[in-house]
């Protein structure tokens, strides 16, 4: 076999084990709201609200200042938690961002990450950030590592193109023994607890394959109670955003074109 049907092989390999997918909303329609609970799907991804005092809307992007925004965007208006539904993991995830509050977050395998600690490694994840201004806060983050769970929180936050390289695997096999059965079920109640995760495991209850690594197997998981200190959290931040505005109160930053 010559070097080149080798190369094409391996090639083949690595995409069967690692598939990406880019989130850019440009399907939704611009208006649209979603509240609590509410479950929706874009480029092959799919996202929960887990908490909203105000609904996430998307927005259609005009002159934005990040020039990645083109099209349609999620504008996470006040204390809104999105998640991103990983139903055999990731390798990598990425997105791009305007920020209007400095109250922003991530939350990743269970820690709690605020914008200004990245560059940051906690829980087996290392992220980073690009910005394009330090004065007005405006870039894309990226978490590399075994990401198990990935969630962000916005208070006045543009949120566009997320792209996630999910693990190889079996969805909804969240312990990794190559079946979704009942014990799948115990650890999404334990450490995931969305709609889209318990979808993800009932969709292939009863499968048998996929490999990777667990999702309640180490302190990457997310323990039931953080969702409390999570609301809580939330709530707090909601109400510091209307005694306390970051420069501007839109999201949506115009700059003019020559």
């Amino acid at each position: 076999m010559n070097l080149r049907v080798v190369a094409l092989l391996l090639v083949t390999a690595i995409g069967v084990r690692a598939r990406a997918n880019t989130a850019d909303f440009n399907a939704l329609v611009a208006g649209t709201s979603y509240g609590s609970g509410a479950l929706f799907s874009n480029g092959g991804l799919t996202f929960d609200v887990l908490y909203a005092s105000t609904n996430m809307t998307v927005v259609a992007a005009s002159n934005p200042i990040n020039p990645s925004f083109t099209g349609n965007y999620l504008n996470l208006t006040s204390a809104v938690l999105l998640n991103v539904n990983l139903p055999t993991g990731a390798s990598q995830l990425q997105f791009d961002f305007i920020q209007n509050n400095p109250a922003e977050a991530l939350v990743v395998n269970g820690a709690f990450i605020n914008f200004d600690q990245i560059p940051t490694t906690m829980n087996g994840v290392t992220i980073t950030q690009l910005l394009g201004s330090k004065t007005d806060p405006w870039g894309r983050i990226t978490a590399t590592g075994g990401i198990n769970t990935f969630e962000i929180l916005g208070n006045a936050l543009g949120v566009d193109n997320v792209n996630a390289t999910l693990a190889p695997g079996l969805a909804g096999d969240y312990n990794k023994n190559h079946v979704v059965d009942a014990a799948d079920y115990a650890l999404w109640r334990k450490n995931l607890n969305s709609r889209s995760g318990y979808d993800s495991w009932r969709a292939n209850f009863g499968t048998v394959g996929g490999s990777g690594t667990a999702v309640g197997s180490s302190s990457r998981a997310l323990p039931e109670p953080y969702a409390w200190a999570l609301l809580i959290y939330a709530i707090a931040a909601a109400s510091a955003i209307r005694t306390h505005r970051f420069r501007r109160s839109a999201v949506q930053r115009e700059v003019p074109r020559p």
